[in-house]
């Protein structure tokens, strides 16, 4: 009896991880996905064109980036940039200074989401790691940048990447290049730090990041370090918007290098390069 006994308690023993791995895939854990924002819900900050308004509006694709995925529900990029964090960040309020339409706004210019879109990607190697401080960064961080703009680039907009994290030689929250700079493509990228305010103090300071990396999108270029870093065929351009206007101090203007507490002012010679630039988005 003993021994038929051992025997059974034997067989269950050998089964159990068999029958471990199959419950499990008879009853997969929970889905990343449930705990974040479905897509739909972020395509309804979609914003209807209003042919009433003077203002010149430019629109936005944003694409939420997010690593890839067996189930393909990754969400660790929407867990940061919600839909209420996108809604924010890039909706129409010109008073919210959470938003980057309240920076803008004022100068004639305001930003309208078109599209949002999502993917799961693996970027080229050396693309996330290595974002260059200035226009143009190495060969592989070029080679990299090409990839992603060929492969979701949408025409006639600004462009705004969400991605987990950016790394780089300034450990950069965001990133902007113009269809000058930009491969012809008027791109953003911005990541998950912009969402937290243990960083960034307060949710103002992620709208000026995101509007200061619009200004470069729009052609705009740092102020303050004398064009340092700007490709030999775009000085020019670069020397004419860059200089102060009036009494304004570089640490007030938007296009200023600063994160926290930053200013916001964009100077005539600014605002009318950046109206160009949106006329010719490809």
């Amino acid at each position: 009896m003993n021994d038929a006994v051992a025997m059974i308690r034997e067989s269950i023993a050998r089964r159990l991880p068999t029958v471990a791995l199959a419950a499990l895939a008879l009853c997969p854990g929970p889905s990343n996905a449930q705990t974040c924002d479905d897509l739909a819900a972020y395509g309804t900050l979609v914003a209807s064109p209003d042919p009433g308004r003077a203002d010149l509006i430019i629109p936005l694709v944003i694409h939420i980036v997010e690593p890839p995925t067996p189930n393909h529900d990754s969400c660790i990029v929407r867990q940061h940039w919600t839909r209420e964090q996108v809604a924010t960040v890039f909706g129409p309020s010109v008073a919210d200074r959470r938003s980057v339409n309240s920076v803008w706004g004022p100068t004639g210019i305001r930003f309208a989401i078109r599209e949002v879109v999502r993917h799961e990607y693996v970027p080229p190697e050396g693309l996330l790691t290595a974002v260059p401080p200035g226009p143009r960064g190495s060969e592989t961080f070029e080679a990299g940048f090409k990839t992603v703009v060929a492969t979701f680039h949408r025409p006639g907009a600004v462009n705004v990447y969400l991605w987990d994290r950016l790394r780089g030689p300034t450990n950069p929250m965001g990133y902007g290049r113009s269809g000058r700079s930009g491969d012809g493509k008027a791109t953003v990228w911005l990541d998950r730090m912009c969402t937290n305010l243990q960083l960034i103090i307060t949710a103002e300071n992620c709208a000026r990041q995101a509007a200061h990396e619009l200004g470069h999108a729009l052609g705009l270029y740092h102020t303050g370090d004398g064009c340092n870093g700007v490709p030999t065929n775009d000085l020019p351009v670069c020397q004419l918007v860059s200089p102060s206007c009036g009494e304004t101090q570089n640490k007030d203007r938007l296009m200023a290098l600063a994160i926290f507490g930053g200013g916001q002012t964009l100077c005539p010679a600014e605002v009318t390069e950046a109206k160009t630039a949106a006329k010719q988005l490809k």
